[in-house]
């Protein structure tokens, strides 16, 4: 996969390089092809967004980043691959009740991700009950609290971190509740006392490298962001530090706000406003890239950018590609990129870490994979998400619940 094995010669350590090609399942060009492009094929304009980016005419001292980027881009929108099994097959233990835990239902990721381990919970045949956290921790410990007085079996959290909630992830752990977790990135913070017992994520700051090097491409080695973080979900905080450990490597390029947004209810509309007040202040030609770590952050941004009629001159990147961005991509307005989460198969994916944790299995950290989104590439027809993987078959043959053959 291209982008590690770049990001190996500017910062990376081979330790991290080699977990994030099995977490992202893309194929892997070799390092002299990456370094010298003029030695290899050049990505096929028709592939690859570098045709249709709009990039500016780079100097010589520039062209070396912009052409990484550009290799980036390239490998980064092909087909992903399944990630392997969390375990031996297994017979899942039947009638069971699972809480689950959603981040808050005012947002599209957290409402496709409870929709994708509902799915999943029922072909076990287990019962399902959801609490709404409501987009705050204080939010997600009166849920918490509501699902263990409910005497569930198992309770998988979304996007809600260990060290966001430790009091809360005490009172199951004393109630012998196991606790999985989609989206949590708990690997990146420090451990807890009290743990989840199994963790399906992505890789998030890859996602943020992602972004990062898109902006570039888009803007020819010239990105002047606004960026939008959140520092209380850890996957959004990886995103942040995955975009600026490659922004750093840009030298023409600048961050020039860094904007607080937390996903509380009524985000949408502070978003707005922000990006209002930030285009106001920096005119054409002083920023053209819009940085969101997530997708939910990003529609506000998309309103605002076109009332303020600048949708010619500042582009959105951002992750997770929620319908209404992949609208404004299919329809060449302010958003230009996403990176995929696909959060269906993430909650499903908990849905058999659950089922493994209750079989008595140990079941080992899994990664889905992600990719890039733009115009020209992997962009679904309107009205639908970008397309998965058969990921359904995949996890009911470890099942037992269909043929393996």
């Amino acid at each position: 996969m291209v982008d590690l094995i770049i990001y190996k010669n500017l910062a990376g350590p081979a330790k991290h390089e080699e977990d994030a090609v099995k977490r992202f399942g893309l194929v892997a060009v070799p390092l002299a092809c990456a370094l010298a492009l003029a030695a290899c094929s050049a990505p096929d304009e028709g592939n690859s967004s570098a045709g249709t980016t709009g990039a500016q005419p780079v100097a010589a001292a520039d062209k070396a980043m912009v052409d990484m980027a550009e290799a980036y881009v390239h490998e980064h929108v092909g087909e992903v691959a399944m990630p392997d099994p969390a375990g031996e097959d297994f017979t899942p233990v039947k009638g069971k009740k699972i809480g689950i835990l959603s981040c808050g239902q005012e947002a599209p990721a957290c409402q496709r991700m409870v929709n994708g381990a509902t799915e999943g919970l029922k072909l076990l045949g287990y019962e399902v009950v959801m609490e709404d956290g409501k987009l705050t921790p204080s939010g997600w410990a009166t849920a918490m609290s509501r699902l263990i007085q409910k005497k569930v079996d198992g309770i998988i959290k979304l996007a809600e971190p260990d060290n966001a909630m430790p009091q809360s992830m005490k009172e199951a752990a004393d109630a012998g509740i196991p606790v999985v977790c989609a989206v949590c990135s708990n690997s990146g913070e420090d451990p807890i006392p009290n743990p989840t017992v199994a963790n399906v994520d992505l890789d998030a700051k890859e996602q943020g490298r992602a972004q990062g090097w898109y902006a570039i491409a888009q803007t020819g080695g010239r990105a002047k962001l606004i960026v939008f973080k959140n520092q209380l979900v850890t996957a959004m905080r990886l995103r942040t530090e995955g975009m600026k450990e490659v922004l750093d490597q840009c030298e023409e390029c600048e961050v020039l706000v860094e904007e607080e947004v937390t996903q509380a209810p009524g985000f949408e509309a502070r978003l707005r406003s922000l990006v209002t007040a930030q285009l106001q202040k920096y005119p054409k030609g002083a920023v053209n890239v819009i940085a969101a770590t997530s997708d939910s952050q990003s529609l506000g941004a998309i309103q605002a950018v076109q009332q303020a009629g600048r949708t010619a001159d500042v582009k959105i990147v951002s992750s997770d590609c929620e319908l209404a961005s992949l609208d404004t991509i299919r329809k060449h307005g302010p958003q230009v990129m996403c990176n995929n989460s696909p959060l269906a198969w993430l909650g499903f994916a908990a849905s058999d870490l659950m089922a493994r944790v209750l079989a008595g299995q140990r079941p080992t950290q899994v990664f889905i994979p992600s990719k890039i989104v733009d115009a020209d590439n992997n962009l679904p027809a309107e009205g639908q998400f970008v397309s998965d993987p058969d990921y359904v078959s995949f996890y009911k043959k470890q099942w037992g619940l269909v043929s393996a053959g």
